[in-house]
């Protein structure tokens, strides 16, 4: 069964298979109850201290997995109608693939630098060889682009449940 979170349960039927009506409905009822708990606790957390922090089911041909998405005011408003110094997402997965990424953007105005961290050579290796196409993309939008991929093994995975960020 798949899982939204560790203790959300959610009926699974094989490709080609149909599940009942009774065990559809409880899986709905279990997803609704659980993305609400979701909208209240981000609405909290973004009164309470700038962040939206989202635990999100993924499905790879590898398996189910989760992945941790935080996005965070990066800085104070200097007034009730002013827009918050800058912002900053991270986003981590333990990918079947690479290992565990974590990945960092922070962005004021017309600057952005994004940094992934890995445990892996291979990793560090495949990410590096699109920096370039995600430089060109951010640099659409963004004037000031910078981009990092390094292997450390303590940022790439020790990350799942705390986003460090700083102003730029």
């Amino acid at each position: 069964l798949p899982r939204l979170q560790s203790d959300v349960l959610l009926p699974s039927a094989l490709p080609g298979e149909t599940l009942p009506l009774p065990a559809l409905m409880e899986g709905l009822r279990v997803a609704t109850d659980w993305l609400l708990g979701q909208q209240v606790e981000a609405a909290y957390r973004w009164v309470n201290d700038g962040s939206l922090t989202f635990d999100l089911p993924l499905r790879l041909p590898e398996g189910h997995h989760r992945v941790l998405v935080q996005f965070r005011r990066d800085g104070e408003a200097s007034g009730p109608l002013e827009p918050a110094r800058g912002f900053a997402i991270s986003v981590h997965v333990d990918s079947p693939v690479f290992g565990p990424v974590h990945a960092t953007a922070r962005w004021k105005a017309q600057r952005i630098q994004a940094t992934f961290f890995v445990d892996r050579e291979a990793a560090r290796e495949a990410l590096a060889g699109q920096i370039d196409r995600l430089r060109a993309g951010l640099g659409s939008t963004f004037s000031d682009v910078s981009v990092d991929v390094s292997i450390d093994p303590s940022r790439a995975g020790a990350s799942r449940h705390h986003v460090e960020t700083r102003t730029l």
